[in-house]
């Protein structure tokens, strides 16, 4: 596997009030800018350290990959710890060797909605959207922790034009309240499409270990 260097930089909250820190990972000795990814944690207050591995993973396949704490105990559920790291990866990414033009955001259990609800409310979000984003193991059926909105209800009120979207679970994840097995599927259609198992989304749904945390 590609060698990866990774470090620790501040980012900070929309008041200046505060820092919080997150990890950059990207292919040791890259020179030329890569695609970058913003990958949320789950509800587990500053657990940056959980997505490490798999941050590795992805750096491997030469992204740079930003992994924020936020706090989902925050008053606003960590919202403006969302929205500020997504803010430092735009101005900052650079300045790390990503492209700030082509950047994905991904998110585990509550960072999947949080992410999912990038392409779909961007009258919510700071900025224009996401080139794509990625949920694993999330539930979209409860209000994500970046916008407030169900992303489901969303999804079937949009008229946004699509961007890319992946969701991937476990064979036999039972946490996030859908059916198992799935059976792997990829289909690429509009946002606006009818939301279901191969329609609404761009959906990829692979057969992964399953991870565990205390609630979505």
């Amino acid at each position: 596997m590609q060698t990866i260097e990774a470090h620790t930089v501040p980012y900070v909250f929309a008041d200046d009030s505060a820092s919080k820190y997150l990890d950059v990972y990207r292919p040791a000795g890259q020179r030329t800018p890569t695609p970058c990814v913003l990958l949320w944690h789950g509800v587990g207050p500053d657990e940056r350290d959980v997505m490490a591995a798999l941050a590795e993973q992805i750096a491997s396949h030469g992204r740079t990959v930003f992994v924020p704490d936020w706090r989902s105990d925050a008053p606003d559920g960590g919202r403006s710890h969302l929205m500020a790291s997504l803010r430092y990866v735009r101005d900052n990414a650079a300045a790390h060797g990503a492209d700030a033009g082509h950047i994905v955001v991904a998110g585990w259990s509550a960072g999947a909605g949080a992410a999912i609800a990038m392409a779909l409310r961007p009258d919510l979000t700071d900025g224009p959207r996401p080139a794509a984003v990625v949920g694993i193991a999330g539930g979209y059926d409860r209000p994500a922790r970046s916008t407030a909105s169900i992303p489901l209800h969303d999804l079937a009120a949009t008229s946004v034009s699509p961007v890319p979207v992946r969701l991937v679970h476990g064979s036999a994840d039972s946490f996030t309240g859908r059916p198992t097995p799935w059976s792997p599927a990829t289909t690429h259609v509009s946002s606006t499409s009818p939301c279901g198992h191969g329609t609404g989304l761009c959906i990829s749904m692979s057969r992964i270990p399953i991870m565990t945390e205390s609630s979505g």
